[in-house]
């Protein structure tokens, strides 16, 4: 079974979370080559190994394969569920897609915060009442 929604969330959960296929390895037991499966959207196959996984990205099992976040789960700006960003205006929409943009061109930056207050100034011009 293959899962779009789940590759990305794992993909984000390791890229913020600083974690490498090796990591992921490690902590679930399993081979890297299967990690990388899972990576691209194949889903565990046992309850065990699901239940590992979340528990090696920090995050509930509800989150890493529904997209539902519990009160006391702490993710990124760029971990947003699916379900949640279907409730936002526009002007939210907008937002949120900056930050994002800002997270991918800080990390790409020699100088990140540079680029990031650059943008945000942008942000702010478009957003706030003159």
């Amino acid at each position: 079974m293959r899962n779009e929604d789940f590759a990305r969330r794992f993909r984000t959960l390791m890229g913020n979370r600083s974690l490498t296929l090796k990591d992921i390895s490690e902590r679930t037991g399993n081979a890297i080559s299967t990690i990388g499966t899972w990576k691209n959207g194949k889903l565990p196959k046992n309850r065990n190994t699901r239940t590992k996984v979340a528990k090696a990205l920090g995050v509930s099992e509800e989150y890493l394969y529904e997209g539902k976040i519990k009160g006391e789960e702490l993710i990124f700006c760029n971990e947003i569920p699916v379900h949640y960003e279907a409730d936002i205006s526009d002007m939210e929409r907008a937002v949120l897609n900056t930050v994002r943009r800002l997270i991918e061109s800080a990390k790409k930056s020699d100088d990140g915060l540079e680029a990031l207050s650059c943008e945000l100034l942008e942000l702010e011009k478009r957003i706030l009442p003159k």
